[in-house]
């Protein structure tokens, strides 16, 4: 059975790793495109690296090889629709384009319009900042119901991800939006404030808490001119801080209080990264 402290740590860990993607051709067709199978924590110029893809069971016997091998990064697109008076912004990642978003009367329903230029089967993944956290989406393609997965990511936002038809022009409807803006969302996630806690009571260690404050570097929420942060370096932390750790883990002082102190700390160099 995992803890929550194994769950900490496990988030933590959950960085922008390289993925690798290839086409599977068959004879005089692509197949399919799959994806490395081990996690690459980084790629370095010029650096060999050796890892497993395999495609779906159905094709195994149709395929005749694999090529365009490439490292991908992906690109983050934002939107906004106008919701009962107000901006409703979110985000998505996907091989297709999507525009046009716009809520119905009752702020519940999104209907946005896809393409996918390709003849390729991609994906779409959609990014929503919670309401209550309790939404129960429905997704329709061109009125029609398909199958998607909802997920709350560890920054407590909302995903909902599909596959997408190559070479398609399609209307996506996705209702179960409850009425209202989202609040504010907190800057700092919710797991490293319990990790804050942990840390204190020695639940976990000085370098695991530490990887959720390297997590806050790698989204940007943190910020040091001058200071190149990479996630393998070694970090050192001073005892005397767990008070202020206390603290905000408490709710006594705010999240931007927290951050001033981590980014005042490495600016100082009495954190060390």
């Amino acid at each position: 059975m995992v803890t929550l402290q194994e769950e900490y740590k496990i988030l933590a860990r959950r960085l922008n790793f390289p993925k690798i993607y290839a086409v599977v051709h068959g004879y005089e067709k692509v197949l399919d495109i799959v994806q490395n199978i081990e996690l690459i924590e980084k790629i370095e110029p010029g650096e060999i690296l050796e890892f497993s893809m395999y495609p779906d069971p159905s094709i195994t016997e149709d395929v005749f090889y694999y090529s365009c091998f490439a490292p991908v990064d992906t690109t983050v697109v934002p939107l906004t629709a106008k919701k009962e008076r107000g901006d409703f912004d979110f985000r998505y990642d996907s091989g297709s384009w999507y525009s046009a978003a716009k809520f119905d009367e009752k702020g519940t329903t999104l209907t946005i319009h896809g393409y996918n230029s390709y003849p390729l089967e991609t994906y779409a993944n959609f990014e929503f900042p919670p309401i209550s956290g309790n939404e129960k989406f429905v997704v329709t393609v061109n009125d029609e119901p398909i199958d998607f997965i909802q997920s709350l990511d560890e920054m407590g936002f909302w995903h909902v991800a599909f596959s997408v038809g190559p070479i398609s022009q399609d209307v996506v409807k996705i209702s179960g939006f409850e009425k209202g803006l989202p609040p504010e969302m907190p800057k700092v996630p919710q797991w490293i404030k319990l990790g804050a806690d942990w840390w204190v009571t020695d639940q976990i260690s000085d370098s695991e808490f530490l990887e959720g404050i390297d997590f806050l570097f790698e989204k940007g929420i943190i910020f040091v001119p001058g200071k190149e942060v990479k996630s393998e370096v070694n970090w050192s932390i001073p005892s005397w801080y767990k008070t202020s750790a206390a603290w905000w883990s408490e709710d006594k002082i705010t999240d931007d209080d927290f951050l001033f102190a981590i980014e005042n700390l490495v600016t100082r160099e009495i954190i060390v990264i």
